[in-house]
């Protein structure tokens, strides 16, 4: 794939982020705070997808993704292992929020969990565009 094709795809995915942002807030001021965490974690995973295509990586495994961020990027000290930990905590809960017996979310760490997305999402982007990737930060503001 060219620079350019990797580049419309990263907005793409960036759009995706932010668009799965604004449905973890929707559950959320509806109380439905099981269905934040799954919307949480996709948020940042369409994020780290967009991190991935700067490389020219992908993986259709949840653990490949999470993989080769940590190897390509905090590994290799482009990325502060914040960002990782962040990722692997949003991957675990709505791992477990999905599939086990009984799961429940109560409203803070709901909200916690939403407040990561949040953050990752905009801290992505903002790598994006220093890296030049994106042009500017109109992709979050279409979806406010």
């Amino acid at each position: 794939m060219n620079l350019e094709d990797r580049k419309a795809l990263i907005r793409y995915r960036m759009g995706n982020a932010w668009d799965t942002v604004k449905q973890a807030e929707t559950l959320y001021d509806g109380e439905h705070f099981l269905g934040v965490v799954n919307r949480a974690y996709y948020a940042i995973f369409y994020a780290t997808l967009a991190i991935l295509l700067t490389k020219s990586l992908g993986s259709s495994k949840h653990k490949g993704v999470i993989s080769l961020f940590d190897r390509y990027f905090v590994k290799e000290g482009e990325v502060d292992v914040r960002w990782s930990k962040m990722l692997h905590k949003s991957f675990e809960r709505r791992k477990s929020g999905d599939y086990d017996d009984w799961a429940t979310v109560d409203e803070n760490e709901a909200k916690e969990l939403l407040d990561n997305a949040r953050e990752f999402v905009q801290w992505t982007q903002n790598w994006l565009i220093e890296r030049n990737y994106l042009k500017d930060s109109s992709i979050q503001l279409k979806r406010d």
